[in-house]
Formats: structure tokens, C-alpha cells, sequence
């Protein structure tokens, strides 16, 4: 069964794309044009994966939120 936290991993694990583009970027170093296009699809997948990072720490707030409330309602209860 997946929880949360496996949602994290997932989504840090997104970063590792990041990496490659710089590996990529790095080997054609000698072609500036193509460098530059491998670094500026790199700058789209960082603004995408910290997108989908954000989202997710909201989620984690509204989950653990929502967590708090139903055991203060239990004890209330």
C-alpha cells in the first residue's frame, strides 16, 4: 500500500531527470546550440517539478490537517 510519503520519493525522484539533462548538456558542451537547448528544457522540467512539489506540501498540510481534526473530534467525542 502506497502512503505519503511514497508520493515524496516518487515526486524528488523526478529531479533525477534534471540530472540527466546535465549529463546530456555536458556531452554536446561542444555544440552550443544544442547545449543550450538541452539546459533550457532542463529550466521547464525544474519549474514543473517544483510545481508538482508545492502541491504536494500543500496536500501534506491539508492531509495532516484533516488527520488533526478527526482525533481531536474523537477525543471530543
Amino acid at each position: 500500500m502506497s502512503n505519503i510519503q511514497d508520493l515524496e520519493q516518487e515526486v524528488m525522484r523526478c529531479w533525477e531527470v534534471s540530472q540527466d539533462l546535465d549529463l546530456l548538456a555536458e556531452e554536446y558542451k561542444h555544440d552550443d546550440d544544442l547545449c543550450n537547448k538541452v539546459l533550457g528544457i532542463k529550466n521547464v522540467y525544474e519549474m514543473r517539478f517544483s510545481k508538482a512539489y508545492n502541491t504536494y506540501e500543500k496536500l501534506v498540510k491539508e492531509h495532516y490537517t484533516w488527520k488533526l481534526r478527526e482525533v481531536n473530534f474523537d477525543d471530543d467525542a
